[in-house]
């Protein structure tokens, strides 16, 4: 499981787009069941207004979703929004957010388990019924 941090989205220099295609090039061929976890929401960002702020989180989790798309073994897993949980910074959590932030990783380690649990099913369904050839 990969949480991805909000500070690379306040570089203008980078696209939203790009630094989601970054993270599909290094994950996409790696493990069984990577789950790539949606930037959380900050009411107070660094170097960037939260406007400007929730506008690149929207785009980047939006293209990250799409490109997770394309391998089976990518899941996109949204946090929703926990900007309300956040301390007067604006982006720590509060002990409320840091409790559905647990809950949302747990929810997405479950289901991550349990796509593993379909592979295995899979793969020795596979494995009974078209056994591989053998030579003699």
């Amino acid at each position: 499981m990969v949480h991805l941090g909000g500070n690379d989205l306040g570089n203008p220099e980078q696209t939203p787009e790009l630094l989601a295609d970054e993270y599909i090039s290094y994950y996409g061929n790696v493990g069984r069941v990577v789950v790539l976890c949606s930037v959380v929401y900050r009411v107070g960002p660094k170097n960037v207004s939260p406007e400007t702020f929730a506008e690149r989180a929207d785009r980047f989790n939006a293209h990250l979703k799409e490109r997770c798309s394309e391998y089976s073994h990518l899941l996109f897993w949204n946090h929703g929004r926990l900007g309300p949980y956040t301390v007067r910074d604006g982006t720590h959590l509060t002990d409320d957010g840091n409790w559905k932030f647990y809950l949302s990783i747990r929810r997405a380690t479950l289901t991550a388990l349990s796509v593993l649990q379909m592979q295995e099913e899979t793969n020795l369904g596979l494995a009974l019924y078209q056994p591989k050839k053998t030579l003699f």
